[in-house]
């Protein structure tokens, strides 16, 4: 395998007006120690200038022998724009990110090893919040999510994924059929959703070693962040109860 270029994996990000933000995630991508074979992005009815700014990378993506795949998705839904990028891919691994979201520069390297060391059908990394209070900042890189999802597992079966940060072998995609459409927003918990059918089938880990930065910026203010909250502990156990 090159030490430049990973032909097993494809990166996918939905985007829905995301104009202040999609162009840090690229640059990211294009900047990994070990080139992703191709990026998907999923415009899902951004009425911003989003497509217009996804497009002007295609050169960039080009030099770098990087394909960049720009999609739409005309019906709003994060599960429907993800499903339209993860099903479109062409590599055996399918990594997961968002618009807001950074991927640190060894991301696809250190999914690559992962895939390599274990048996996982998917693996999920951290987010660090950098754009938070310095306390939500500190406890998101003192790997907090790893410890929230073990409680999770202990309590309602199963381990969940994140797809701001995270990367499923595309069999294991393709035999739970993907996203349930019906999960429109994040708060929904899509990725929790598809976490509950993909952990019947094979093991999913965390590992810490998988980085990116994340935005707090759906839990700000704070009454927004209880009102996030509360939908995503309601969305939570929605799906564990219907899991069985």
């Amino acid at each position: 395998m090159s030490l430049k270029q990973n032909n097993s994996i494809s990166v996918v990000i939905p985007a829905h007006n995301e104009e202040n933000n999609i162009s840090k995630t690229l640059i990211a991508l294009l900047n990994q120690n070990i080139k992703p074979k191709e990026v998907i992005v999923v415009d899902n009815h951004s009425t911003d200038h989003t497509l217009k700014i996804i497009q002007s990378f295609k050169e960039k993506f080009f030099k770098k022998k990087i394909k960049l795949k720009i999609l739409s998705e005309p019906k709003i839904g994060v599960a429907l724009a993800r499903n339209k990028g993860f099903f479109s891919a062409s590599s055996s691994i399918i990594a997961s990110t968002d618009a807001d979201t950074i991927p640190h520069s060894d991301w696809i390297e250190k999914i690559q090893n992962h895939f390599q060391k274990y048996d996982s059908i998917a693996v999920t990394g951290i987010s660090i919040m950098i754009d938070s209070t310095p306390f939500i900042r500190l406890i998101s890189q003192l790997n907090y999510y790893k410890y929230l999802t073990l409680l999770l597992r202990l309590i309602f079966g199963f381990q969940t994924i994140t797809t701001a940060n995270a990367a499923i072998k595309k069999s294991a995609f393709k035999d739970v059929k993907g996203f349930d459409t019906k999960y429109v927003s994040t708060n929904q918990l899509d990725d929790t959703e598809l976490s509950s059918r993909l952990y019947k089938i094979g093991p999913i880990r965390v590992d810490t070693s998988i980085k990116t930065d994340g935005s707090f910026r759906r839990y700000q203010p704070f009454k927004r962040a209880v009102s996030s909250s509360l939908i995503r502990l309601k969305s939570f156990a929605y799906i564990a109860k219907n899991r069985q």
